[in-house]
């Protein structure tokens, strides 16, 4: 895999020091029907510290592990990475202003099924550049609108994109 890898590099035209190869390997308990994809340490297959990572990541997704239970092996993956000298720089992009613009006023919205409506600011996603955005809001622009639940904190998180704090927005 790793020479197959290298040469699909090297015939897009990246340089060896610009390759970077990731293997992976998805792993799952002898009878369940979806896995898990452990990432490898190195190129090198070890078997028992493979299976020691599938067991850690086991017990972080579903929060027990199967001790003793055979573990299947599903497949192994390579990512052949290659890195260009002159690559995007997302943190310089400028965003046309014009396609942050969106609605302004206010819309009456139900937060959960039976609740009653409340009345959520609509802003534009340009707001986002003056601060944080505390909820309920919904954010527009010309190719998305995002909904800020109450109490939570919606925030410029660099490149265009648009992060979200769940947690209580008056602490």
């Amino acid at each position: 895999m790793a020479v197959d890898g290298r040469a699909a590099l090297l015939g897009e035209g990246y340089d060896k020091a610009a390759m970077q190869l990731r293997y992976a390997a998805d792993m799952r308990y002898l009878g369940q029907s979806s896995q898990l994809t452990v990432q490898m340490r190195s190129g090198c297959f070890n078997t028992a510290a493979v299976h020691a990572d599938f067991e850690r990541l086991y017990f972080d997704t579903f929060g027990y592990i199967a001790k003793g239970e055979p573990v299947e092996l599903v497949n192994l993956r390579l990512s052949a990475i290659g890195t260009a000298a002159s690559r995007l720089d997302f943190g310089r992009l400028c965003l046309d202003p014009r396609a942050l613009a969106g609605e302004s006023g206010e819309r009456l919205v139900s937060f959960s099924r039976g609740a009653p409506r409340v009345a959520t600011r609509l802003v534009s996603r340009a707001t986002l550049e003056d601060g944080p955005v505390v909820g309920p809001a919904i954010i527009g622009s010309y190719d998305t609108t995002i909904v800020v639940p109450p109490h939570c904190i919606a925030r410029a998180a660099g490149s265009g994109c648009i992060a979200i704090d769940m947690e209580d927005g008056d602490a």
